[in-house]
């Protein structure tokens, strides 16, 4: 067990790769405005998260930064973010609904694997990549499920524009 505070703010403008990783005490986390990127693996393994305000300066979100996150119950995703690579939310159990920003251009297919709680995704309107319909992600054209919500229950009809 890592220990770490309770609740941080960080002041810098990467958070490097598996910084707080595995620091299970970690509830809280602000990022203020200036930081760029959230490193590969940067909160991976911090049960104990529930909260985490990303900043609009925030462009990318990278491989397994939240995995393993079992306590995350919901993270606003800025406009500003690109990139939502592979595992970023991986593993994150509580998260129930997801919003996909409007400058996202990459979510990685297996970006949110392992999350049995969501229930739907939603795209911003402005986002030129991906729509969400029924709460399932495709790509704006919608002939590819990008994401199907784990935790969806009931029946699905696949849209007939799907390939």
């Amino acid at each position: 067990m890592t220990d770490c505070r309770k609740n941080f703010v960080l002041q810098f403008f990467t958070i490097e790769e598996s910084t707080f990783s595995g620091c299970t005490g970690l509830t809280t986390v602000y990022i203020p405005a200036g930081v760029t990127s959230i490193g590969n693996y940067a909160f991976s393994g911090c049960t104990s998260l529930t909260s985490v305000t990303i900043p609009d300066s925030v462009t990318s979100i990278g491989y397994g930064a939240f995995k393993g996150c079992t306590g995350l119950t919901s993270v606003m995703i800025p406009d500003s973010v690109t990139g939502i690579y592979s595992s970023a939310f991986e593993n994150c159990t509580s998260l129930t609904k997801v919003r996909i920003p409007a400058g996202a251009t990459v979510v990685s297919s297996d970006a949110f694997d392992g999350c049995t709680a969501i229930t739907e995704f939603t795209v911003a309107e402005e986002n030129a990549s991906y729509t969400a319909e029924e709460g399932v992600l495709f790509d704006k054209d919608m002939t590819k499920i990008i994401l199907y919500p784990k935790g969806k229950s009931g029946s699905y009809t696949i849209p007939s524009s799907v390939i």
